[in-house]
Order: structure tokens, then sequence, then C-alpha cells
């Protein structure tokens, strides 16, 4: 045997993706994945873990797989020169780790998938004849080469014997002649034989019928197999099937198969993807070869690079990373196979720019491109470049993007299309009084949009004629600084529109289908908020009638991949309300993982495999829609703020599942980001997407509450309470949506919440613990807990809101709490005072799992989960979000704090105009300068009636948060 104790590159690769699939690719083309006793014990210890975790069902299926032209030739010669100096204890130990290997693939627990595309000499038939199915490429050979070398295929001869049978098996052993595939099929080697192109395709299809099956239920059959092969007729073995058929009924799994059976529906182990109806038909025409990629690179960064990753990873895929100075070390790029810097944080410097994109794709051999969204994903003319470059779009053609991106124009073909429209003018004279006569025609109140944009940039409602002038003036501002261009068009403003967005899937071979509605109407200057599948109130006609517009609409610009096809439904009219064409977005959305719930569908595989070339995987009518999924989108932002966009450093960014009592199926978390990460004011502020799943919406809302009070962010403010506040709010729970829905219900959703006695008690317990386990030892000298020698512990806490923290010497601010307990072990007694009421409660605190506690105040037992956040104590619960600055009373600051002349920047970001004059006199309230940052547009207003002494910046200058602005002096 080998003594060399040298480390050695890996010879093989485990992958495991999140439908428990695990993948085992042997990585040595450059000797044909010969064998030598490296690789074996190597291939030995993933299959032990495999077996590990399929006994586990953590893991499904297996797919033994390898890289180049050869499956595996056989033993490596610089193997077989070593063998050489074997002695016969040698060559015993070599064969025994062979046979383990052959046993381990042959009794794995869970279903096998072998996927031969060449050569399989040797060693390697063993490999094939021991997987459960083989798939083979029609170009793949096999040969029991042995005799040729004076070997025999001892230790694999069980297992092609069976798959043989004994003639065979003696002809093919005794003459190492070669057999073709079909030749290999014919004698049950091999289970079915495909063209090279579509191999990978089948083997993902058998893969997606195997995951439909029951893992219990494939476990138990491999199981009864093995032992009927060996007493196919004996009394035990009768037994025992008799057994296995008792057990698997009564079983849960075997409930929930005739259950699901019965009721018509997917059991509980199938994956969305997999259709009740079957596997994914995988018989259409396949893509030509050079249409095949095998390294993916992302042009885009955060949440939706890492998504895309995931997916490429999961279909094989190499991935590349592009990034700019400020993402150096962000989460895309430490997730990625590679990373290409592109330049400096400014995005048109970096993200935005075509030339290194592509120079970056050129470099790592990357033959196709994602764009994500935002960004290049939109932009025709780089389409063009990657066209003329050979290098694959993951979208749809310069054409499509150019015919929607023109909005005006976009209109106008939909009206030929027989798409309905919202009243409105689209034309391309773009004179100030023409625009403004054309809104007093349409009536007020109007929507002013940017022509070329998206995403709530260059978007503005005009409630009047005298209000035109300065909105007008706004929007080419923002469409110029995000798109390039000023244009604009006027649509008619509905008073009760609900957003709802018809995902669309076209291919290259005539093919179109949607994959339902999701229902958007939450927004905040037009910036979606909270989204859902499906849309609420949708009846099944005015469904197909909406999904069958949108593929009109895709169809009639020539469309390919993944698109958006966004309407306007009156909800004024109920549930069969007239609906408008907006506008088509020509990527992937944002909320695109909420349809993936419903349908059971991945996205970006349906990209990635049109973008290759092959037909759709399934037709309109093989489409189903499962339960009810929401999407949050979690920002760096402060709601109470007007929803400033926050920066800094994230201290803690986890979701504590085990705390909240979530199943991991039912909750996704899509994050470009983790604890550590920098937010930066060069990009937008999301910062990741909540997604949840439920068997119907009431389900799936209770699911999406008890998920927010998951989340944990620290360091950063985000808009995670604010989303609550959405989520809970009972016109949203009733589905009474619309696009103003914000702003209708302001004054609930942003009025200060009073705080109850039993959240300040709440508060103080928590506080209480956090002392105590801030002892640094025994000593009495040392504890923060209140101890005192021969006298109850006590200690007096203030609480109060954290915008009030530099307020604590006002009384109105402050609850205290006083605890006194008179052991270390017994209930805390809570006194507290605050402005308007005094009570006392008996206390005790309960760690549970993960950040979740059980607070008892006089015998009520409440479950939220707690954490700190500096000074700042944070309690969660289903229902609301409750943050008090606390602190030890005897530390409390009653110093006083005056109140600056000047006017600082809120935020890092870029001075667009200064809108007075150095000593000009303003009233309060009047606009002094605007600053753009994370994409929109603030302006800075006079704090007081006075006068601007002076300003520190001009247009054009970048400010740093904190930065003092100008000088105000206030009328005295």
């Amino acid at each position: 045997m080998s003594t060399d104790n040298v480390s050695r590159p890996s010879m093989c690769r485990l992958e495991i993706d999140n439908r428990g699939v695990a993948r085992l690719t042997l990585t040595r083309p450059e000797v044909h994945n010969a064998f030598d006793d490296h690789l074996i014990a190597e291939l030995n210890d993933h299959l032990h873990r495999v077996g590990e975790l399929a006994q586990r069902g953590e893991v499904r299926a297996l797919v033994l797989s390898s890289e180049g032209k050869s499956f595996s030739a056989g033993a490596d010669l610089n193997w077989m020169k070593r063998m050489v100096d074997y002695d016969f204890e040698d060559n015993l130990a070599d064969s025994r780790e062979l046979s383990a290997l052959m046993h381990g693939l042959d009794t794995l627990p869970c279903p096998t998938v072998c996927r031969v595309q060449g050569a399989t000499f040797g060693g390697a038939v063993g490999l094939a004849a021991c997987c459960d199915i083989v798939i083979a490429a029609d170009k793949a050979k096999f040969c029991l080469s042995e005799v040729r070398i004076g070997l025999s295929p001892a230790v694999i001869s069980p297992y092609v014997q069976r798959a043989l049978g004994e003639r065979q098996m003696r002809r093919y052993a005794l003459t190492a002649e070669v057999m073709d595939a079909a030749t290999a099929e014919a004698l049950g080697l091999i289970h079915r034989v495909v063209e090279p192109d579509t191999l990978d395709a089948a083997v993902e299809a058998m893969v997606e019928t195997l995951l439909g099956t029951s893992p219990q239920a494939s476990r138990a059959t491999k199981a009864l197999l093995a032992e009927v092969a060996r007493e196919p007729d004996s009394n035990a073995t009768r037994d025992h099937t008799c057994r296995i058929i008792g057990e698997l009924r009564v079983s849960h799994e075997g409930q929930e198969g005739l259950a699901s059976f019965l009721e018509k529906r997917r059991p509980a182990w199938a994956p969305r993807r997999f259709i009740e109806h079957g596997a994914p038909h995988m018989t259409r025409t396949s893509a030509t070869p050079a249409q095949r990629f095998d390294t993916l690179l992302v042009a885009n960064r955060g949440e939706i690079a890492c998504r895309v990753m995931r997916t490429a990873r999961a279909l094989g895929l190499r991935t590349v990373a592009v990034y700019s100075d400020a993402d150096a070390n962000a989460r895309h790029v430490r997730e990625a196979d590679e990373a290409v810097r592109l330049g400096p944080a400014a995005a048109r410097e970096s993200y935005l720019k075509v030339e290194a994109v592509i120079e970056a794709a050129q470099r790592t051999g990357a033959g196709a491109i994602h764009p994500g969204y935002g960004f290049l994903s939109e932009n025709g003319p780089f389409v063009e470049a990657l066209d003329a470059a050979g290098i694959t779009f993951v979208g749809p053609p310069a054409s499509a993007i150019a015919a929607m991106g023109d909005k005006s124009a976009a209109k106008a073909r939909m009206h030929d299309a027989g798409v309905p429209l919202v009243p409105g003018y689209h034309g391309h004279d773009q004179d100030d009084a023409l625009l403004r006569d054309e809104a007093d025609r349409i009536g007020y109140p109007v929507l002013l949009k940017a022509s070329a944009g998206g995403g709530g940039k260059g978007m503005r409602v005009v409630e009047s004629g005298e209000a035109f002038q300065a909105a007008l003036e706004g929007c080419r501002r923002e469409s110029q600084a995000a798109f390039g261009d000023q244009r604009m068009l006027i649509e008619k403003y509905l008073t009760q529109p609900r957003h709802v967005e018809v995902q669309v899937f076209c291919d290259t071979h005539g093919n179109g289908v949607y994959l339902f509605e999701r229902d958007c109407s939450v927004q905040r200057r037009h910036q979606k908020v909270l989204e859902e599948a499906p849309a609420p109130g949708m009846t099944a006609s005015l469904r197909r009638e909406m999904g069958e517009a949108a593929v009109r609409a895709a169809k009639e610009i020539g469309y390919v991949g993944a698109g958006t096809v966004e309407f306007l439904l009156d909800s004024s009219q109920g549930q069969d309300g007239a609906f408008y064409f907006m506008e088509m977005n020509t990527r992937l959305q944002v909320e695109h993982p909420v349809t993936e719930m419903i349908t059971g569908q991945d996205l970006v595989a349906w990209q990635l495999k049109v973008a290759m070339g092959e037909p759709l995987p399934l037709a309109q009518d093989e489409l189903t829609i499962t339960g009810h999924s929401f999407e949050a989108r979690l920002y760096a932002e402060a709601p109470d703020q007007d929803f400033l966009p926050a920066t800094g450093t994230l201290s803690r960014f986890a979701m504590d599942l085990d705390g909240a009592g979530l199943e991991p199926s039912r909750v996704r978390l899509d994050s470009g980001v983790a604890t550590g990460d920098a937010v930066s004011m060069h990009y937008d502020p999301m910062l990741a997407k909540l997604i949840v799943h439920g068997d119907d919406r009431t389900q799936a809302l209770a699911t999406l509450n008890r998920a927010l009070a998951a989340l944990d962010v620290q360091g950063v403010v985000t808009n995670r309470g604010f989303l609550q506040r959405l989520a809970t709010h009972p016109a949203f729970r009733n589905a009474e949506l619309d696009t103003r829905f914000i702003e209708r219900h302001e004054d609930t959703l942003f009025a200060a919440r009073e705080i109850a006695p039993e959240e300040y008690a709440g508060a103080a317990l928590i506080g209480l613990h956090q002392l105590a386990r801030e002892c640094e030892s025994d000593s009495p000298w040392d504890r923060h807990d209140g101890f005192r020698l021969n006298a109850p512990h006590t200690i007096r806490i203030a609480l109060c809101a954290p915008e009030h923290a530099a307020d604590e010497d006002d009384a109105k601010a402050v609850t205290v709490v006083e605890g006194r307990r008179e052991q270390e072990s017994a209930p805390w007694r809570l006194s507290i005072k605050g402005q308007s009421f005094s009570t006392t409660y008996a206390a005790t605190l309960e760690p549970l799992e993960g950040d979740a506690v059980a607070v008892t105040l006089d015998g009520h037992r409440r479950r939220l989960q707690a954490r700190r956040d500096g000074n700042v104590l944070v309690m969660v619960d289903p229902q609301r979000e409750t943050r008090l600055f606390w602190r030890r009373i005897d530390a409390i600051d009653h110093g006083h704090h005056e109140a600056e002349s000047t006017l600082t920047a809120p935020m890092h970001g870029t001075v667009v105009a200064l809108l007075v004059e150095a000593g000009a006199k303003v009233e309060k309230g009047i606009p002094l300068m605007v600053m753009e940052a994370m994409k929109m547009e603030h302006t800075m207003t006079a704090p007081a009636d006075g006068h601007v002494e002076s300003f520190h910046f001009a247009a054009g200058d970048t400010v740093g948060q904190g930065d003092v602005l100008l000088e105000f002096a206030a009328e005295e």
C-alpha cells in the first residue's frame, strides 16, 4: 500500500443543495478521473457522510458524476506503478477499501443516480452497477478491462453480474469487449441513453421524480429489495414484506401520502418544484452546444447576487462575482468561486461600467452574465455589447428591453396588442406647456413618471395644476440622475388602485406562460414594501384574463426569459374591477420569491435554462398555486424620520427561528449581508427580503409576524418595527389594499405607541437579568445585580424611548423601575412609577431556546424574544416590537443639551442644489437645499423663521453624515 503521507489535493467534490440533493463529482478530468487509493478513500469518506445524512432524512438523493470527457477510465497509471512494490497484505488492504466503496454505494439509504458521459472502464463499471439508476450519453463506452492486464473484476463482480446476468457477465468479464451505450442499456447495465446535450436535463428530471417520493418509503424499499435479492421466497422474507407494509401505512409519511393522494394535493415531502402530475417534461428540443455555459458571472451585488449564485451552484455552474472598492469584503464576493474588481465605490465607476463587466467575464471564462435587477439589467446597449462579445445574456434580447424601456412607445404597442391602458399622455413632445395642458385634460390627480425609469425614481403624484411645474422639475432631476433621461409620461392617478403584477416567462421556441400574480399594493414613495402571492380576492376569470393579457404583452415584443407585466387594478369596482397596463419590467423582480413559494418553481433556474436555449420546463396547464406567500423588504432606514436611509456596520445580523418556533421550510431569508458587514451610502439600502409561506393567507401572515420577530439586526437602524406594524394592521389583515395604504393609515402606522406597564416591567426584568450575567466574579464588590450584604438585592433602572435618551432629566420621558428580591433565586418585586401609573409586580424571567425568554408577571407568563442593542433593550413578539433605552438610575446624566443653530447632514450623500441665496430671509419649512443619497432626493428645510448666514457646501459636493451643511440664524 501507499505510505505517502504528503497532503494531496481533493480528487472529488461533495455538494448538498437546499433540496437535500447530494452531488458527488470526480474532479480529475486530466487523468480521466482514474481510480487510485486516495480517491477511493476520499469517496468512502463522502459516502459515509451522505449515508448518515440520508438516514436522518437530510439527504434525499445522490447524483454520482464526473468532470471531463470520461466518467472514469479505470485505475490510475501512477497507482498501478506503485502496485508493483505491494505485497499480498498491501493488495488485500487496497481491495478491501474498494470493496467497502462498492458496498457503501450499493447500500446507501437514499436513491442514487449515476451520470455517465464517456469512457467507463474497470472499477468504474462497478460504480455504475451499484447505483440505483444510470443515465448515460449515447457516446458512453463500458468495459470490464481487467483481464487484459492479468487481473480480474473480482471486487465489482457481485454488482455488475446482478445487472448483466450470469451469461452476459461471463462474456464481457472474460473477453474485455467494449460495450456501447445502446448495448449496455439492452443488457440492463444502464437504464436510459440520451444525447449528450440532454444528459444534465435527463438527470435533473430523474432527481425531480425521486424528490416526489416519500424519503422513508425510499429507504425501506431499498432495504427490502436487497433482502428479497438474497432470499426471494423464504418465510422470513414474506413475513418481513408484510411488516414493512404495515409499518409504512401507520407511519407519519404513510398517512400523509394517503391523505395527499385522496385530497389531490402535493405531499409534504415533495419540494414545491415537483409537480403533482409528474416530473417536468424534459423531452422537448434542447439547447445547441454553443448556447450552453458552465461559468456564470453575476453583474450585481447584495442579496440578488447571492440568490442567483445559490441556484447557479445547485445547477453545477461555476460562479463569478464583481465588486467595487466599497464591496471588496461583501457577502456576494465571499460566496462566489471567483471575484473581479470593477472600480471605485460609485456605481457609475464600477457596476455600471459595461467594458469592465465584459472584461471580467472574458478574464474568468464566464460564458454568461446574469444582471440581477437594477444596474445593467435593463440596459439594451449592454446586451448588444454582450452579443458582440459572444457572451450569453441571461435575460431578454436588446430589442425587447428597448420596446419596454421607452414607456410611451410601450403603451402604444400594448394598445395595438389589445392590452388595456390607463388614460394618459405618452407622446414624444416634452414641452412644459404641452405637458401641463395634457395633465389638465386628463384631470387631477395625475401621475408624473420617468419614461425611461422604474423603481419609483422620477415619479410623483400631482394633485393640482399649481403644483405641476415644481413636480415636473423634481421628477426630471431624479430621472436624469438615475437613468440619464428626462422624458416624462403622464397618467390618470386612480384613487383606489391595487398594484397587481403578473410573472411571465417566454423561451426561444415560441412558448409563453404566466406564473400567476403578485399583489404589491403596499408601497411608500412608489417603492414596494410588502408583497404577496396570490393576490387576495382574485377570481379565476380575472386571474386568467390578466395572465393572458400579460403573455400577449410579452409576445408582442418578442420577449425571452423572466419578465413582469404590471397592472393597476381598480379596487373600487370590486373583485372583477378593470385592470390597466402600467409597464413591463424586463428582468427578474425583487419580489420573485413569493411566486417561487406558491408555484414550487425556481425562477432563476428557469432563466438559466432558457438562456441555454432550452424550452420552458412546464406548460401553462402544468402550473398550479399552492398556499400563500408574503415578502417583506428589510431596509436600513428610519421610518420615524421619513424613512431616511441609514448607514453603519451590522454588529449582528441573524434570524432566530428556534426562538420564534418556526419551521425552516416555511421561512426564507434572502440577504446580501452578514454580521460585521458595512452598510454603505453608495447603494440601495435594502438589506434582505423575508419570505414566508403558509397553507392560506391567514397562516402565511401569522408566520410573517413570527418571522419578523425572529429577525435580529443590530448596529444599523431598520424598518423591521414598521413592517410589524403594517403586517399586524387590521386593514392589512382584512386585505383592504390599495397603493395608498400607508398614506391612508398614516395616523395609526406612525402614531406614538403608549408603552404599557407590563412592557416596562419586562424590559426591567431583562435588564436585571443582563446585569446578573455581567458579574465578573463571586465577590460582592464586583456584582452588578443589586446584591446587598444582609439585605435584599435592590437595583433601580431608568427606562425611556430611545429617541428620548438625551432627555433623561425630563421626568415625563423616563419611567423608573425598582427591583428588589430577598435572595438570588427568589422572584423580583418590581415597583414601576410612570407619568400616569404606579404598579408592582412579582416577576420572574426564564431563558428559553435562542433569544426567546418567558416573562412571568403576577402569574401571567408571556413568551417573547429579547435582545440588547447597546443600551437599548429590544423586546419582540408576533404583534409588536418594543425598544427601550435603559440605564442604572445612578448613571443618568441630567445635563441639558442646547439646540444648535445649524443644519447637519443626516447621512452620507451629495449636494444636488442650493435653493436660496446666503443671507436670504426665509420662513420655517422653506426648502433650503437638496441632497441625494441612495438614489433618492432629500430636501433640507428651515427649522424656524430666520435667515441663512452661509452654506458650507456647493452643488456637487460630497458630505458625510453629521457634517454641518449651513449656518442658520433664527429670528429672536
